[in-house]
C-alpha cells in the first residue's frame, strides 16, 4: 500500500493574471505577498513513521523539515491561518503559537485538558498586525450528541496578558436524517470555521451561514446568505 499523505495548508494561493496597475492587480499584488507561505504536508507511512515536508505551490518543489519535526515532537499541534501552528505541550501544559519558518512563539496560556489535534482552530487575526490583539478559537470534535463545544481564548497584546482558555457549550439543535435504515435526529454543530473582519464564520445550511462574534462574550447567530 502507498503512503498516505495529508495535506494541511498553513497557507497558500495559486497565482492568476490581471491588468497590471489596476486596483485588482494591486489587491493580487498584496494577497500575493501574503501567500508565499508555504504548505505543510505530514506523511504518514505504513511502518508508524512520520516526517514533515514543507511543498511549495509556485514550483511544486518539496523540501525536507527536520526542525519542525523536531519542534512537534511529543506534542499536539493544530494548523491554522497566518502560517501559525497552534503547539501544546503536555508535559508542561505550555501553549503557544508557533511559526515554522522563523521559529518564533507567540506565549498563550496554559491550557490543562485541549481537544484532540485535527479540529478546526482558527484566528481572528493576524497575530503580528499592528493592532496585537486576536482571538483563538478551537473546535471540539463532535463525539457526543449530549455535548457541543468549542474552545476560545483572547490575546490583548501589548502588556496584558492573555485570557485563559475557556470552554463553551454550545446548542444548534437538530435534525431528522433519512438514511437506508430509516430516519435518526442528529444535532448541528460548527464545522468548517473560517475568519473574517475579526468575526468567525461557518456555512450553516443552503443559504445561511452561522456567526460567531465576540461581545466580549461569545454569541452565536445566523446571517442570510446575499
Amino acid at each position: 500500500m502507498p503512503p498516505i499523505f495529508t495535506e494541511r495548508i498553513v497557507r497558500g494561493r495559486a497565482r492568476d493574471r490581471t491588468l497590471v496597475g489596476s486596483p485588482a492587480a494591486r489587491r493580487r499584488t498584496s494577497m500575493a505577498a501574503a501567500s508565499s507561505l508555504p504548505c505543510l504536508v505530514f506523511h504518514h507511512g505504513d511502518d508508524g513513521q512520520h516526517s514533515t515536508t514543507l511543498y511549495s505551490i509556485a514550483d511544486g518543489a518539496r523540501r525536507p523539515c527536520e526542525e519542525t519535526e523536531e519542534a512537534l515532537r511529543g506534542k499536539r499541534s493544530w494548523v491554522t491561518s497566518h502560517g501559525r501552528l497552534l503547539v501544546w505541550d503536555p508535559v508542561t501544559l505550555s501553549t503557544f503559537l508557533w511559526d515554522p519558518r522563523a521559529a518564533n512563539k507567540i506565549a498563550l496560556p496554559q491550557w490543562a485538558s485541549p481537544p484532540a489535534a485535527g479540529t478546526d482552530c482558527v484566528l481572528s487575526d493576524d497575530p503580528t498586525g499592528p493592532a496585537d490583539c486576536f482571538t483563538v478559537v478551537v473546535l471540539e470534535p463532535f463525539e457526543s450528541e449530549s455535548d457541543t463545544a468549542l474552545w476560545y481564548c483572547h490575546h490583548a497584546g501589548g502588556t496584558s496578558p492573555p485570557s485563559p482558555w475557556t470552554r463553551r457549550v454550545y446548542d444548534l439543535g437538530g435534525s431528522w436524517v433519512s438514511a437506508p435504515w430509516g430516519k435518526f435526529w442528529t444535532k448541528r454543530f460548527v464545522s468548517g470555521l473560517t475568519a473574517c473582519r475579526g468575526k468567525f464564520y461557518w456555512p450553516a445550511s443552503a443559504d445561511k451561514y452561522g456567526v460567531l462574534d465576540f461581545s466580549p462574550e461569545p454569541s452565536l447567530t445566523t446571517v442570510t446568505m446575499a
